[in-house]
């Protein structure tokens, strides 16, 4: 009777954390809309909910073009090219700041989280000069990693797992990539034109717009530029007209994209069925965009007082080769931290790398593991197993890869 209990009364504190988790950490939807009306805007995935987080009329904000999000700090990051600067806010809008100011033409912005950087493209048109640059979170330590001489960039993505950021250029159009600190820079694809670019690391694809309005297409490629295939074009029936921004609900198997001349927001599957419209009346001239898919880290009074859950979630894609992302939770009161640590194993019980070793606040994480040890050499197939350790809390799963 009393283990009985014991079960009842864990799954009635599961069933309220769900519950709670799931009211206060909603996916949103965020897009630019640079008009003469400038606006940072929000929505559901489904479309419903639309709000204003920023408009002209709010003090210290004048214009977005690109913007990303940032799940583990709560932040949303975005380009003002016409005052040259990046700025950050909390996803409501609250506590907006100044990151970077004085610069010459940014465009675009990418964000490695963990490794604590920005990465954003600048194009001075009055020399006609593109470079990649990077800075550290508060905005120092400004680096140029990339001249890309008269190319004009038009997009960024980073493989923070894989070590390269990947853009795409106009006049020429091109997708190109390089390590993160710039080095060894390669063209993978020459493309009509784009104005964005998105990852799937673990699929091993990478998607992007091609806003040519004589033949506007959704494509994507492997990430090393092969494979090169259109997944949404006009038929019969036009269903674009110049898709702008695009982004991925990896979660969902879910592609968005922004349509700046058909002023609206449309998703498909990954592999282009199942079109639809997501928004479609109400907005103006969207432009780039971005999902935020916070996870549980902001937790109601109702449960402040139970003891932390942790939660370890199988990797994706398992079996694998070379690449999975392993997510877990971190449970607990709000504004808290804890001791986290997340290590893999072989089979033999011997340490191959330790993947997270820091303090965490409550939330929900995703880490991706390269198949490497701890001197960065490919591990051989087999079975092995990732470690999370949290406070006193340890969770164990099993993984294989495939070679």
């Amino acid at each position: 009777m009393k283990y009985f209990l014991q079960r009842f009364m864990l799954c009635l504190i599961l069933s309220i954390l769900t519950f709670v988790t799931t009211a206060t950490a909603q996916s949103k939807m965020y897009w630019s809309e640079h008009v003469s009306d400038a606006k940072i805007r929000c929505a559901d995935l489904d479309g419903s909910n639309i709000e204003d987080i920023f408009t002209v009329n709010t003090p210290g904000f004048s214009a977005a073009f690109d913007l990303v999000t940032d799940d583990v700090g709560g932040k949303l990051l975005w380009i003002d090219h016409v005052s040259g600067k990046i700025q950050r806010a909390d996803l409501d809008g609250n506590n907006l700041e100044d990151i970077l100011t004085g610069l010459t033409g940014p465009n675009d912005i990418a964000l490695d989280a963990t490794g604590g950087k920005i990465y954003w493209t600048d194009y001075d048109f009055s020399i006609f000069s593109g470079n990649i640059r990077r800075a550290n979170l508060d905005g120092s330590s400004v680096e140029d990693l990339v001249d890309l001489g008269t190319s004009t960039p038009t997009g960024l993505a980073l493989d923070i797992s894989g070590g390269k950021m990947y853009w795409t250029t106009s006049q020429p159009g091109r997708i190109q990539r390089a390590n993160l600190d710039g080095s060894d820079s390669e063209l993978l694809l020459e493309i009509q034109t784009s104005r964005s670019i998105a990852l799937d690391v673990p699929g091993g694809k990478m998607y992007w717009t091609d806003d040519g309005l004589s033949d506007p297409a959704i494509q994507r490629a492997d990430l090393d530029g092969s494979n090169s295939e259109i997944l949404v074009s006009n038929g019969p029936t036009p269903v674009l007209e110049r898709p702008w921004g695009i982004t991925l609900d990896l979660q969902q198997g879910k592609m968005y994209w922004t349509d700046f001349n058909a002023e609206k927001i449309q998703r498909a599957d990954l592999d282009g069925s199942n079109l639809e419209d997501v928004i479609a009346s109400g907005i103006a001239s969207p432009q780039y965009m971005d999902i935020s898919q916070p996870g549980p880290n902001a937790i109601d009074d109702v449960v402040k007082t139970i003891p932390s859950v942790h939660a370890l979630e199988q990797n994706f894609p398992n079996p694998f080769n070379p690449t999975t992302t392993i997510s877990f939770d971190i449970l607990g009161t709000s504004g808290t931290k804890q001791n986290v640590s997340l290590i893999i194993y072989d089979s033999r019980g011997h340490h191959v790398k330790t993947l997270v070793d820091r303090t965490r606040e409550p939330g929900h994480y995703q880490i991706q593991w390269d198949g490497k040890n701890t001197t960065d050499e490919a591990v051989g197939s087999g079975i092995y197993f990732y470690k999370l350790t949290a406070g006193d809390k340890t969770v164990t799963r099993k993984m294989m890869i495939t070679k």
